[in-house]
């Protein structure tokens, strides 16, 4: 996924060169890097086996990615940083629908709930919204700046967690690798059983 989002990023720059100056190019290189970027996650999303469908805003002005992971539902974002942290560019219907039901996921629910008290028993798959999110710079047009999983709270105003795309593998590396490591072998020990010797002869 990363090695494609930065090779969408480079694409965008040749297509549309960088050289050109003015409003209109700026916008139609935006629009160049999204559709490359839409063309990455679909690629990523069918090297690993799984099948990316097309979603749509409503109205329709432009379509984006989906993919379904067990209980979630996977799209593209861009994200701005801020003083507190990176926030979504995109608030739109699409991605209120996607996240309405992110609530069970906040991590601070036991706080304020009773634990499980709003988690259903059986969850149907693509219940909740997350993102692979990217974030760009001027001064850094032909790459990403970062590149992450994000799962924004219900009211899009904060994310639930928020996990570069490196450290989040660094981190499913290591559990896995945790999973998988042999247990150590118990050594069964011998009984020692002392020997009684008979008692000597006497004349």
């Amino acid at each position: 996924m990363a090695e494609e989002i930065d090779a969408a990023f480079a694409n965008a720059s040749v297509i549309i060169p960088l050289l050109e100056k003015g409003r209109p190019a700026v916008q139609a290189r935006g629009s160049t890097r999204r559709w490359q970027l839409d063309e990455a996650v679909r690629r990523a999303a069918s090297r690993a086996g799984f099948e990316a469908s097309t979603g749509y805003t409503d109205p329709p002005s432009w379509s984006f990615p989906l993919i379904s992971l067990g209980a979630f539902s996977v799209t593209l974002g861009i994200v701005d940083k801020t003083r507190s942290g990176r926030v979504l560019r995109a608030k739109g219907a699409y991605v209120q629908r996607m996240v309405a039901r992110n609530r069970p996921l906040d991590p601070q629910l036991p706080l304020f709930d009773e634990p499980g008290s709003k988690v259903p028993r059986v969850i149907p798959p693509g219940t909740f919204g997350a993102m692979i999110v990217v974030e760009y710079s001027s001064a850094q047009p032909d790459s990403a700046v970062y590149v992450g999983f994000y799962i924004p709270s219900e009211d899009l105003t904060q994310a639930y967690y928020s996990y570069s795309l490196f450290d989040l593998m660094v981190e499913l590396r290591d559990a896995d690798a945790e999973v998988k490591k042999p247990a150590r072998r118990t050594v069964a020990r011998k009984k020692v059983v002392l020997k009684r010797r008979p008692p000597k002869k006497t004349d």
